[in-house]
């Protein structure tokens, strides 16, 4: 049932900081409306005003920077992002990930900052982000402020925004040539569901190799062990193995009405493995997985 509230259409940044500042318990920012909306409706949340930044400078706008990264307004619906994308293979996984949210229509008004500022461990499109190296331009009434996503996120439902403070854009660093990347989603349907495991999977030419996974932590989660390791002798299947090794001993994933941990550490070393040997996308190397895996089954 819906509660009453002021619906409130600032002309500035600033302006809007200053109101949140103000009601710092009784108001909440409208970027896309597919979460808050329904929320308000279920009586989840009770605001006396809500917020809207959409028609607000630069956020719903989408621009390659001078330095050849991407710079994402934080109302940008997700399907605007999606095209955007598409002739950019080093940002696949963000393209994925922004398509597995929702149904088309959710995703004409979902926004990339809601999806990242509602916290969730399994927003699909939070370890496409982690693995991009993206930072978030964070304004308020002290100005603006820049902010590594990583450490954004506090907990499930807490992020590092300050009295007052909104996202104003996403801001991804320039990928160099033949970088590939890739988002891959555990869901209990194929399309309109949450994550039970993402995995995100980002390798470089030189063969340095980045992984965040959904789903499995209480925030969304960069495997640091496998950052800035490389294999000295080339992708074996050894090498593959201790990658997947350590993927799953950074989650810990908990058994809920969904999913149990054990299905859900069981997922991330199944799409571990996929994610690597798409990106890898040598025959022989593929060869390689499917045999190691034949061998694991018949054990």
């Amino acid at each position: 049932m819906w509660n009453e509230f002021e619906y409130v259409v600032p002309r500035s940044w600033t302006e809007a900081c200053s109101f949140l500042a103000a009601n710092p318990h009784t108001a909440k920012v409208l970027a896309g409306g597919t979460d808050i909306l329904v929320r308000c409706r279920e009586g989840h949340l009770e605001p006396e005003y809500l917020v809207d930044i959409k028609n607000l400078p630069g956020a719903r706008e989408i621009s390659e920077t001078e330095g050849g990264g991407i710079s994402i307004g934080a109302a940008t619906p997700l399907n605007q992002i999606e095209r955007f994308l598409q002739d950019r293979p080093g940002f696949a996984a963000l393209r994925q990930a922004v398509h597995s949210v929702g149904s088309y229509q959710v995703r004409n008004r979902a926004s990339l900052g809601g999806n990242i500022c509602n916290a969730s461990p399994a927003a699909d499109s939070a370890p496409a982000l982690l693995i991009l190296g993206a930072t978030l331009s964070i304004v308020g009434l002290r100005g603006e402020r820049s902010l590594p996503l990583g450490d954004f996120f506090l907990g499930p439902g807490k992020t590092a925004l300050e009295q007052g403070e909104v996202v104003k854009s996403i801001e991804l660093p320039f990928l160099v040539d033949g970088a590939a990347s890739v988002y891959i989603k555990t869901a209990r349907t194929k399309a309109v569901d949450l994550a039970l495991v993402g995995v995100a999977a980002l390798l470089r030419p030189d063969r340095r190799l980045r992984i965040a996974l959904g789903a499995v932590a209480p925030r969304p989660l960069l495997v640091s062990a496998v950052e800035e390791w490389r294999p000295q002798a080339g992708w074996t299947e050894e090498a593959l193995e201790k990658v997947v090794a350590e993927v799953v001993s950074a989650a810990s994933p908990i058994t809920d009405l969904r999913a149990t941990a054990g299905y859900r550490s069981h997922m991330v070393a199944v799409q571990t493995r996929r994610a690597l040997a798409e990106l890898l996308g040598a025959v022989g190397v593929v060869v390689a997985l499917d045999r190691a895996r034949k061998r694991r089954h018949a054990e």
